[in-house]
């Protein structure tokens, strides 16, 4: 236990030997579910795209639709309005303008406009050129994702990303782990209907759907950085209890999403550390290595 005490990456709010003991005696299969945004994906212009995966997209694709002058001012004067309506509700947010009521309403708002736009924009756009540049997309995953994620499949776990971008990003970040054999199920918005995912709560309401067609949730391990995630943290709280399930923060996540963590990571690098010293497969082998120290 005191090597477990040494992993500087690692900020839990609790005794990390009840955390190990839950986890060491978890056994069967179990679902871990993320967010993307600012959870996996880490953003191209942190600063400017504020890690959003369909903000980068359109980086992307700034440089190639240079070729296509008849294409260039619609695509430009789209993402234009976008991006001042997206700076004026942060603004709006962080000077406290509108009570959280208002706030989330606006947001929601926002929201639909957003995804129906950039939906419409990929549209007019020739389809070699976005798919290209959704090629491209995975290049910003988080360093130590896919490591973690194979560790997780390695204890018998698949797993779920769902998130308020469209789908076809959602697909590129699943081919990316398919190809390591990591069995994940992308959840997101489709392109060209109505956007189903806009809320905390639409995201509990796909999981949850998608659980009951598959019958499975016996161990749940919960991932995500924003208030955004909030929603699905409690609901997997209430549907497999405290000792079935692993609620953890990335490191800068909103402060109301920690306090509903069991644990905080400063990386996912840290994060995969941790699970080598905790889970069931990899147990025993560490204490070996231990003694043999």
């Amino acid at each position: 236990m005191k090597r477990l005490k040494k992993l500087k990456g690692l900020i839990w709010k609790k005794d990390i030997s009840e955390i190990y003991d839950r986890l060491s005696k978890w056994s069967g299969e179990g679902i871990w579910i993320s967010d993307l945004d600012g959870t996996i994906h880490k953003s191209f212009i942190p600063f400017l795209t504020h890690g959003y995966s369909n903000s980068d997209l359109i980086l992307l694709l700034v440089f190639p639709l240079i070729v296509f002058p008849g294409k260039w001012f619609s695509f430009y004067s789209s993402c234009l309005n976008m991006f001042l309506k997206e700076e004026i509700w942060r603004f709006r947010t962080k000077l406290g303008i509108d009570d959280s009521l208002i706030s989330n309403k606006k947001r929601k708002k926002l929201d639909i406009f957003l995804i129906e736009e950039f939906s419409k924009i990929l549209t007019k756009i020739p389809e070699k050129t976005v798919d290209d540049a959704l090629e491209n997309i995975t290049r910003w995953i988080y360093p130590g994702v896919v490591e973690t994620f194979i560790t997780l499949s390695q204890n018998n776990f698949s797993g779920i990303i769902v998130s308020k971008t469209i789908q076809p990003i959602i697909e590129q970040y699943a081919t990316l782990l398919g190809t390591h054999n990591i069995k994940v199920k992308g959840i997101a918005n489709p392109i060209n209907s109505a956007p189903k995912i806009l809320t905390g709560e639409d995201k509990v309401k796909e999981i949850h759907n998608y659980l009951l067609k598959i019958h499975s949730k016996n161990h749940l391990i919960l991932i995500g950085d924003s208030r955004e995630d909030l929603s699905f943290f409690k609901w997997g709280l209430q549907a497999v209890g405290k000792e079935n399930s692993l609620r953890i923060s990335i490191k800068g996540s909103d402060k109301v999403l920690i306090n509903e963590s069991d644990l905080i990571v400063n990386s996912w690098i840290d994060l995969n550390e941790f699970f080598h010293r905790a889970l069931p497969l990899y147990r025993d082998e560490y204490v070996l290595l231990n003694k043999e120290v």
